[in-house]
């Protein structure tokens, strides 16, 4: 098994941070302002959720790929239907999307893009991020700390 590490960029973990705070900030004005427990527990409570789905690393596990997130769950994709795989720096700022974290602790969900069409992205550092396309047409984003060493990696699946 082959892993590779998932660090949020510092324009996104800037984001995330700046997010948190503000955040926070609200809760806390809204609870001296009215008293009300709602909004300092509910809110915090909904950045927490989205924290602990966050990616934390990916893994190459024979013909399988294992995303990690930090709450401990994980998702694995079966690539023996991997067509296609090659970097996509920069693809993500060009993207909609669709239904997603849209940056807060990296970029889950689903996206669209003119070129690329629509993925299921798994992304923390868009400047790392690289596609996999499958036969059936799906595609997914991804962002490994190494991307040369990834793309090896699954270069040398084809090869097994």
């Amino acid at each position: 098994m082959v892993r590779f590490n998932a660090h949020l960029s510092p324009l996104l973990l800037g984001f995330s941070l700046l997010m948190v705070a503000l955040v926070l900030a609200i809760s806390a004005w809204e609870f001296f302002r009215t008293e009300s427990v709602t909004l300092i527990f509910l809110i915090p409570a909904l950045f927490l959720v989205v924290a602990l789905f966050s990616v934390k690393s990916y893994s190459i596990d024979g013909n399988r790929l294992i995303i990690r997130k930090r709450g401990g769950w994980q998702s694995v994709i079966d690539l023996n239907d991997l067509s296609d795989v090659a970097t996509a720096s920069g693809l993500l700022w060009r993207s909609v999307s669709l239904w997603s974290s849209k940056g807060l602790f990296g970029v889950s969900g689903w996206i669209w893009n003119r070129t690329a069409g629509i993925y299921r992205a798994y992304v923390t550092n868009p400047a790392n991020m690289v596609m996999l396309e499958f036969r059936d047409g799906r595609k997914v984003a991804l962002s490994p700390d190494d991307p040369d060493r990834f793309l090896e990696g699954l270069g040398n699946l084809k090869h097994s």
